[in-house]
């Protein structure tokens, strides 16, 4: 037999126990509705347009004939953070490696690839359900 003032003490543990639990509960719920960890860069459609004029994507063979120094590699991630967002493209991630580029003070970008989330998985330290990650180099092309 348990006495009596030491039952009464588990009954408190559990009700605090079950409070601590909502209060997780709903903060990973609301966690969901926070937007992206991804470093994305809001850009307006008059900013993108300007951005790949200025900051083009070479290919192998054009960069060879220019002058240019390496800045810096650069990733960049387009995500797909609640359900009713638009699925990540190739063309959000590399107007981000633009972005960034261009804060650098580069003109350029060279060594451009891209890779889709893989086996369904959720980004979770990013907080998205789908992504698109793209990687290349930042350039300043001097000729």
């Amino acid at each position: 037999m348990i006495p009596a003032e030491c039952t009464d003490g588990v009954e408190d543990f559990l009700v605090i126990a079950r409070q601590c639990l909502w209060v997780v509960v709903v903060s990973c719920l609301v966690t969901g509705c926070l937007g992206s960890f991804a470093d994305h860069i809001p850009i307006d459609p008059a900013t993108v347009a300007e951005l790949r004029r200025q900051v083009p994507v070479y290919s192998e063979s054009d960069v060879h004939t220019r002058a240019y120094v390496l800045l810096q590699p650069l990733s960049a991630t387009s995500c797909q953070n609640k359900f009713w967002d638009p699925a990540p493209t190739q063309e959000d991630a590399t107007d981000q490696l633009r972005a960034k580029a261009a804060r650098l003070g580069g003109n350029g970008l060279v060594h451009v690839g891209c890779e889709a989330s893989g086996m369904g998985m959720t980004y979770v330290s990013k907080n998205c359900w789908t992504w698109l990650t793209c990687h290349g180099t930042a350039i300043q092309v001097t000729r």
